[in-house]
């Protein structure tokens, strides 16, 4: 007959350990939609602040107001995988058939970085008026700096001459939960 104490233990833990998961899990999300919105919709500094910000290059174009273009943020752990979707139409009169490409990653002192990156479809063929919806993952490595935004485009010649930005990040890999 089963120890009805040992099982009921067993299963508590279980219980725990999944709730913790849950938990650090919620966390980990509302940290990255305090970033974006962050960098969708940054609190405008004061005039001696906004100065330092321009001096310094923190002012970017994914920060300004006036026909802001949204963009794709990309955050991940080192040694992990950070995973983003666009939406890719084609507004123009013929069909079109093109591939999708990334720039480098560049950090704010102008240097680039060439993670790997997978992006599915890498061709896109589209009629007018079709829509398609594109995947991007960048392995995000220890020579990232955590907390630093790591700027690069992605762009579709031939289907528009807009880019769509993306930020990659390292997150601060989380505390383990004590116990």
């Amino acid at each position: 007959m089963p120890d009805f104490r040992d099982l009921f233990g067993r299963v508590s833990q279980t219980h725990l350990r999944f709730v913790e998961g849950v938990a650090q899990l919620a966390v980990n999300h509302a940290r990255s939609v305090v970033d974006i919105c962050t960098d969708l919709f940054p609190v405008q500094p004061k005039s001696a602040d906004s100065a330092a910000a321009h001096a310094t290059g923190e002012a970017s174009a994914s920060r300004s107001t006036a026909g802001a273009v949204p963009v794709l943020v990309l955050e991940a752990e080192a040694g992990e995988l950070a995973y983003g979707v666009f939406l890719v139409n084609n507004q123009l009169t013929g069909r079109v058939s093109a591939p999708v490409e990334a720039s480098a990653f560049v950090d704010p002192m102008g240097h680039e970085f060439r993670p790997p990156v997978t992006i599915e479809p890498q061709m896109v063929t589209l009629d007018p008026g079709e829509q398609c919806p594109v995947r991007i993952s960048v392995l995000v490595s220890e020579d990232l700096v955590a907390g630093v935004s790591y700027r690069a485009e992605i762009s579709i010649p031939g289907l528009s001459e807009s880019r769509v930005p993306v930020v990659l990040r390292r997150r601060t890999a989380a505390s383990p939960a004590p116990g």
